[in-house]
């Protein structure tokens, strides 16, 4: 058997494996005694009694429970949980848990406990489409510490508004740990840093002579830290309960920072370091850029051209004016609103029981935008009309349905040359590209003045 496929289990109690010869089929089945201490020993003590060499097999498929019983029988770091808003108590209510679901007497304890359980106002559904958007209207920061110290423990700071920066973040001190601070200096590092401008956490109490050699390779006569102590050994005491989590929320800041841009969302952290920050600030940049063309998409403004204004500029009427409102338009470009509703006498037929906006109409209330745009730049556009040359790059991207409103966004691709009018346009639906297309039309003074 040289290109065995194996399956292992790693339980509390028994390490289980499975093995099977491809070639022929054949099935082994091994089972031993799961070593607690390095679950590695029981998988090779599994795959040995199976009377096969590690050499022999081609893969392995490996599963445990063993996270599951550490979580059931506490013996997991501390934890937090962040939540859909409404559920936070939801560990507490659960009626499997509880000892005595009924009574009001009894203790339960839930595995996280409720200080450590945070809401945000966001709701999905079991599909995992997002049924209420995380909609944060300000800068929010969330960040949890654990470095498996019993000294340093789960740590939790939380900014709620960057007013609030100035008192409660930024007299946060760095901090490190006395195991490393010996390192640090050896590698030239810390040389501005001592136990009076940083908290200081020693796992163990130290020596005398161990904190003298710590000193001497920091250039200091000595630490000023008491020997045979453990804890907080800083000189000065912590300004805040929590200091080393915000600090570390601090060192979030500045290196989102590096961005240039102003956040608003709710960023939620776990264990950080400055590697990881400026890693998420460079995809923070990188999705910045990509969104850097995006136009204002708002609806809630005040319109600069309504419907009665807009049927002064184009010869459209009902039922094929497709351009409900003008929201912004500059020398370059214009953006406007369909509002899409049922009564539309197009849904009669498309389609029945299952209304959908057809793309055409959708190029065409696109293009009517176009024409406000570009009948805008002559005079007397009342006896000017707009007729299409060519359409390119069209795209169809969602369903467009009653009770939607496209903002449709057009710029110009080259500057309007002999009543030529080149432009890209895109709709938008809550955010969501729906639809674009490449429009080229052509502006001609066709229509004669009535006589007085």
């Amino acid at each position: 058997m040289t290109n065995a496929v194996v399956g292992i289990d790693v339980g509390g109690t028994f390490t289980d494996l499975v093995l099977m010869d491809p070639d022929t089929g054949e099935v082994k089945i091994a089972k031993v005694p799961t070593t607690p201490e390095n679950q590695a020993f029981g998988v090779l003590n599994a795959v040995a009694a199976a009377g096969i060499a590690l050499a022999d097999v081609a893969s392995i498929s490996h599963g445990t429970t063993t996270t599951t019983n550490a979580i059931l029988e506490r013996k997991i770091a501390r934890c937090g949980l962040i939540t859909t808003q409404g559920f936070r108590d939801v560990l507490e209510l659960g009626r499997r848990t509880r000892p005595n679901p009924y009574g009001l007497l009894g203790h339960f304890e839930p595995l996280i406990p409720r200080e450590l359980r945070y809401e945000v106002p966001e709701r999905m559904d079991a599909a995992g489409n997002v049924l209420v958007p995380l909609d944060e209207d300000e800068f929010r920061l969330t960040v949890m510490v654990d470095y498996n110290s019993p000294v340093l423990g789960t740590q939790h700071a939380r900014l709620e508004k960057l007013s609030d920066f100035t008192k409660e973040i930024a007299p946060s001190r760095t901090f490190v740990f006395m195991k490393e601070l010996k390192e640090l200096a050896d590698k030239g590092l810390i040389k501005g840093g001592d136990v009076g401008n940083a908290i200081v956490l020693a796992e163990r109490p130290y020596s005398k002579k161990e904190l003298q050699s710590i000193a001497d390779a920091m250039g200091r006569k000595d630490l000023g830290v008491v020997e045979d102590e453990a804890g907080v050994v800083s000189t000065s005491p912590l300004r805040f309960s929590n200091e080393p989590a915000r600090h570390k929320l601090l060192d979030i800041l500045g290196d989102i920072a590096l961005t240039g841009c102003y956040i608003y969302g709710h960023v939620l952290a776990a264990r950080p370091g400055h590697e990881a920050n400026v890693e998420f600030a460079k995809a923070l940049d990188k999705q910045i850029l990509a969104l850097g063309d995006l136009p204002d998409l708002r609806t809630d403004k005040d319109s600069i051209l309504d419907v009665n204004q807009i049927s002064k500029l184009l010869p459209h009427r009902y039922p094929f004016l497709l351009v409900d409102r003008i929201l912004e338009m500059d020398d370059q470009s214009i953006t406007g609103v369909k509002n899409v509703t049922i009564n539309e006498p197009f849904f009669q037929g498309h389609f029945p029981n299952n209304p959908v906006m057809p793309g055409v109409l959708q190029v065409e209330a696109m293009a009517q935008v176009g024409g406000v745009f570009a009948l805008s730049n002559v005079e007397e556009p009342e006896y000017w009309s707009t007729y299409f040359l060519k359409i390119d790059e069209v795209r169809f991207k969602q369903k467009v349905m009653p009770g939607d409103s496209i903002v449709f966004h057009l710029k110009l691709i080259s500057p309007i040359r002999r009543g030529l009018v080149h432009m890209q346009g895109k709709g938008y639906v809550r955010g969501i590209l729906v639809s674009q297309a490449i429009l080229l039309a052509q502006v001609i003074k066709d229509r004669v003045p009535l006589e007085k």
